[in-house]
């Protein structure tokens, strides 16, 4: 897969990431995890990150590999 535009929002802010978090697409989220240029941080309009949205959404194990990423990765 390509590594462009992996980040791209849409009007409301929404990442891949955001939206494979929210609907529960794990090996989704771990593909787009394995991205370089991949980043959880980013915020959505509504200033929620996809480890937010994957938590409100009850998708715990998707939220594990989120913070995994966000808190260990260098």
């Amino acid at each position: 897969m390509n590594d462009c535009f992996v980040d791209q929002q849409d009007e409301e802010g929404s990442t891949a990431l955001m939206c494979a978090s929210e609907h529960g697409h794990v090996e989704i989220v771990k593909l787009l995890l394995d991205m370089p240029s991949c980043d959880p941080s980013i915020m959505d309009n509504d200033d929620a990150t996809a480890l937010q949205i994957a938590m409100d959404n009850g998708h715990r194990d998707i939220g594990v590999l989120l913070y995994a990423k966000m808190e260990f990765s260098e």
